[in-house]
């Protein structure tokens, strides 16, 4: 993938199938696309949309989550919880909550519409590798790289009523 500065952008796709390779070029006009700037001192590990699509979370090993608001282009929220290289966030499918991982092993769970902490995990798993929620939400799953596979149970952690209960 290439982005070119100049009045427009040139986006270059690459596929191989079998033993072909292809190239695709799609131009399309500056105003098509932006750019968020210095939203992180050091290396991005980790993107994922909010299921609307409004918003775009990213993960850096400055230590920090930004939650950035795509149609304003700021900055809406940024978390500095995580003591070690922020590795992954993961949006509920319900667009409630954001989970952020770290290569110490935490776990944040945010609720998306007080930009509060909801709960923390401490997990002795080493670097988190992926976070994946399940479909209604109810459940999250971590892969850490010490071959383990953490499953957090997120409608424990609500006070009355789950949401398993409506």
């Amino acid at each position: 993938l290439f982005f070119n500065d100049t009045a427009t952008t040139e986006i270059y796709t690459e596929q191989i199938v079998g033993s072909v390779r292809c190239v695709q070029e799609t131009v399309y006009n500056e105003n098509a696309y932006f750019k968020f700037r210095d939203i992180h001192s050091l290396d991005v590990l980790s993107i994922d949309f909010s299921p609307d699509e409004k918003y775009l979370a990213t993960s850096s090993t400055d230590t920090t989550v930004n939650i950035l608001d795509i149609k304003n282009r700021n900055v809406y929220h940024r978390f500095t919880g995580h003591r070690r290289f922020a590795t992954k966030v993961k949006f509920s499918p319900d667009n409630k909550f954001l989970a952020t991982a770290a290569s110490d092993g935490s776990i944040y769970i945010l609720d998306f519409a007080t930009k509060e902490v909801y709960h923390h995990f401490n997990i002795a798993c080493g670097d988190i590798s992926k976070l994946c929620f399940s479909p209604e939400g109810f459940t999250l799953i971590a892969n850490c790289n010490t071959f383990n596979v953490i499953v957090l149970d997120i409608c424990l952690l609500y006070t009355s009523p789950s949401p398993r209960d409506s």
